[in-house]
C-alpha cells in the first residue's frame, strides 16, 4: 500500500489561475480530471489547491512511489481513497489501466486528480484508456492578466458588440521587458536577469537530460538542443522540417521526432493554419512557437538591447508573445473559439485569426511600433473582404496606449489591453 502525501501547503504566495473554476467544476461531475503543462508551470500547487481537505498526494518523481505502482499498479490504485492527487502520472503509463478498470467499477465524479509534464493527447495508451472518463486542462505559464490580477477577458471584449478596449500605460521597453520575462511563476519572483537566465539553463538541462530521454530514443541531445534554441530564434516561422534538419545537421526524419518529444514536454507548439474557402491558394503549413518567451528569449541569447536594436527579431517575439497570451486566454474566455494563422501565396498573411463555433472571424495583427498607420490595415482589409458577414472585427495590436479605430470594425489596440 503506498503511503500517502496529505497535503499542507503553504498557499500565502498563491497566484489565482483562471483555469480554476472549469476544473472544479469537472471535478464535480467527471471521474478523472488531469491537468497536464509543462514542468514548473504551477500544476501541483493548483492540484492541492483545488483538492479537497485530507486528501492524499502522491507524486511519481518519488521513487518509493514510482516503484510501488509499477510493481502492481491495480493494487496500488485500488487503494487509494477518492479525491486522490496523483502527480507526474506520465512516469507510469501503465497506471492508467489501472484507473480506467478502478472508475468504470466506481463510478463516482472526483476519483482522481491527474497532473502530469507531458502532453497527454499524444500518448495513445492515456487517451485510449481514459477516453469518456476523463477531462484533461492544459495549464500554460502564467498570462499576464493572472500576474496582475485583471479579470477582463480580452476575446469577449473583442467579440463583444461594442468593444471597449482598457489599456495600461506601457511603453515598447516595458513590454520587451514582459517578453523576456515570461511566465513561469518562479522567474517572475526574480527580479535580476542574471538569476532568471540561470533558472531557464538549469530548467531546459532538466529537460534534455531527463524528460526527453523517458520520450524515446534520443541518441543525439546536443543535436535536439540546438534545434530548440533555433525554433526559439525563428519564433512564429513557418515550420519546415527539412530547412531546420539541415540547419541544425540532423535528418529530417530525427528533426521531426525531436520537434514531436519538444511538442510533447510543452517547449513548443503548432499554430494551425487557417482555410476555409476553396480554390484560395492558402498554405496549409503551420506556425512552430515557444510556449514562454522568457525562456526562447534566453536560449538565443536576446536581451532588451538586441530586440531594442533589431525590430525583425522583437517582432517574431512579440508576435509569440501575444499568441501565448491569447491562447491561454481561449481556455477560460466565455466566447469559444479557435486559433489559427493565415497566409495567401500572394503574401496576404494575418498572424492570428479567431473563429467561433457559428463561423464568426476576428482578426489579430501585431506590431513593434508606437505608431500605427493606415498602411498597417491593408492586409486586414483584404481578409475582412474575402470573409464576407463572417468577419466580425480586425484588431492591430500595437506599443501605444490608446485605442484607434482605422474604419468600421477595425482597430488599432493596445498591446497592454491583453492584461489590463
Amino acid at each position: 500500500m503506498p503511503i500517502f502525501g496529505y497535503m499542507v501547503a503553504d498557499f500565502r504566495n498563491y497566484r489565482r489561475r483562471y483555469l480554476e473554476a472549469r476544473i472544479s467544476a469537472a471535478l464535480a461531475d467527471t471521474r478523472v480530471v488531469t491537468i497536464a503543462g509543462a514542468r514548473q508551470v504551477g500544476k501541483s500547487t493548483l492540484a492541492r489547491h483545488l483538492a479537497k481537505k485530507g486528501a492524499p498526494y502522491l507524486t511519481f518523481d518519488n521513487l518509493a512511489t514510482l516503484a510501488a505502482a509499477k510493481e502492481d499498479p491495480h493494487s496500488f490504485v485500488r487503494s487509494l481513497p477518492r479525491g486522490t492527487v496523483i502527480d507526474e502520472v506520465q512516469h507510469v503509463p501503465e497506471v492508467l489501466a489501472a484507473i480506467k478498470t478502478e472508475v468504470d467499477e466506481n463510478p463516482v465524479p472526483g476519483r482522481f486528480l491527474l497532473t502530469g509534464s507531458a502532453n497527454f493527447l499524444t500518448i495513445p495508451k492515456i487517451s485510449e484508456s481514459l477516453a469518456g472518463r476523463m477531462e484533461l486542462f492544459t495549464l500554460l505559464p502564467l498570462a499576464q492578466n493572472e500576474i496582475h490580477g485583471s479579470n477582463r477577458n480580452f476575446i469577449d471584449e473583442l467579440f463583444a458588440p461594442e468593444p471597449d478596449f482598457q489599456a495600461r500605460n506601457e511603453t515598447l521597453a516595458s513590454i520587451f521587458d514582459r517578453m523576456t520575462t515570461g511566465g513561469y511563476p518562479e522567474v517572475i519572483e526574480r527580479s535580476a536577469p542574471a538569476r532568471r537566465s540561470a533558472w531557464f539553463e538549469s530548467y531546459v538541462t532538466t529537460i534534455l537530460l531527463r524528460d526527453i530521454r523517458e520520450l524515446g530514443a534520443i541518441s543525439d541531445l546536443v543535436g535536439a538542443q540546438r534545434l530548440l534554441r533555433l525554433c526559439a530564434a525563428r519564433s512564429a516561422s513557418f515550420l519546415n522540417e527539412t530547412a531546420l534538419a539541415s540547419e541544425v545537421g540532423l535528418t529530417r526524419k530525427t528533426t521531426a521526432n525531436y520537434l514531436h518529444y519538444l511538442e510533447q514536454l510543452f517547449l513548443l507548439w503548432r499554430l494551425p493554419a487557417f482555410a476555409r474557402e476553396r480554390g484560395r491558394r492558402v498554405s496549409k503549413a503551420p506556425k512552430l512557437l515557444p510556449l514562454d518567451t522568457g525562456l526562447a528569449a534566453h536560449l538565443f541569447g536576446a536581451g532588451l538591447e538586441m530586440l531594442h536594436n533589431d525590430r525583425s527579431i522583437a517582432e517574431g517575439l512579440l508576435e509569440t508573445f501575444v499568441a501565448n497570451e491569447i491562447r491561454a486566454q481561449t481556455s477560460w474566455a466565455t466566447t469559444r473559439t479557435s486559433l489559427f494563422h493565415y497566409r495567401e501565396y500572394d503574401g496576404l498573411e494575418i498572424d492570428l485569426v479567431l473563429e467561433r463555433p457559428d463561423g464568426g472571424l476576428a482578426a489579430i495583427e501585431v506590431k513593434a511600433t508606437a505608431s500605427p498607420g493606415r498602411g498597417d490595415f491593408k492586409g486586414m482589409r483584404r481578409f475582412a473582404d474575402a470573409s464576407g458577414s463572417s468577419f466580425v472585427r480586425g484588431v492591430l495590436l500595437y506599443g501605444g496606449d490608446t485605442t484607434i479605430s482605422f474604419g468600421p470594425n477595425l482597430y488599432a489596440v493596445p498591446i497592454s489591453s491583453l492584461w489590463a
